[in-house]
């Protein structure tokens, strides 16, 4: 059901020349999580939007949850800040829970001069941008005991271009996205690139090329991390297995 939100949301940012640039938040409630987004209008036009938050069934998270601002005026070929904030009390259990982030585009009255009688009238428009389904946790998480990277190996593929092959396990409650950044030791040589989202309770195997290395030997360091939150979720040295973690960017 959310690949059906996602696909409807993008099909309504090519109409009404939205765009924005990420559609998770996976924050913490009750713990001051936060995120900002930049909403961009690719139009001539000044956009405005009625922004808010709705949550799904009987607990519903977004009652501790804030939203600024409300309302949303995007200057023409520009962007502007939306800002969620998680706030920093909850009396709801710990646990993950959905939510919908809800774009309303705003159209000012267009007035028209009727030819025969001389009157004016007004009319408007009101698009709908469907809603974006996105994820939030209460509850603390210790990272270093929910991930970690198990089953690294390393080949090279038929240009000899060397690829580590790994599974991230989230042992967590909660969904986290992140991408992996490799270093070797004194991290003069560093790679990163995104994984995407591990859902809670599941194994997922990952398969990413490293230009900047000739051998996996030369590897000492993989970090899990999520640059949006600026967090280090785990910090992971091969050579001892000690991993480290919660850590800011």
């Amino acid at each position: 059901m959310k690949k059906l939100f996602v696909l409807f949301f993008l099909i309504g940012a090519f109409i009404y020349a939205f765009q924005i640039n990420d559609i998770t938040f996976d924050g913490q409630v009750g713990g001051n999580g936060y995120r900002e987004y930049k909403i961009y209008n690719d139009s001539t036009k000044k956009q405005i939007y009625k922004v808010n938050l709705r949550g799904v069934g009987k607990d519903d998270i977004t009652k501790d949850m804030e939203i600024y601002p409300k309302i949303l005026a995007v200057e023409p070929l520009s962007y502007a800040t939306l800002k969620i904030f998680g706030g920093d009390h909850t009396e709801l259990p710990k646990g993950e829970y959905s939510f919908y982030l809800n774009f309303t585009p705003v159209s000012a009255p267009r007035l028209t001069k009727d030819k025969n009688d001389g009157t004016i009238g007004g009319t408007s428009s009101v698009p709908i941008i469907p809603e974006i389904e996105m994820n939030a946790y209460t509850g603390t998480v210790d990272w270093t005991k929910a991930l970690d990277i198990e089953n690294i190996s390393y080949y090279k593929d038929k240009e000899n271009k060397l690829h580590v092959k790994f599974d991230v396990v989230n042992k967590g409650y909660t969904t986290v996205t992140v991408a992996i950044r490799t270093a070797n030791k004194g991290s003069s040589k560093t790679y990163s690139q995104y994984l995407g989202r591990v859902k809670p309770n599941i194994k997922m195997t990952r398969d990413v090329t490293l230009p900047m290395y000739d051998s996996g030997d030369e590897i000492e360091t993989m970090w899990l991390y999520n640059s949006a939150l600026g967090i280090i979720y785990i910090d992971k040295n091969l050579k001892t297995n000690k991993i480290e973690g919660g850590k800011q960017l």
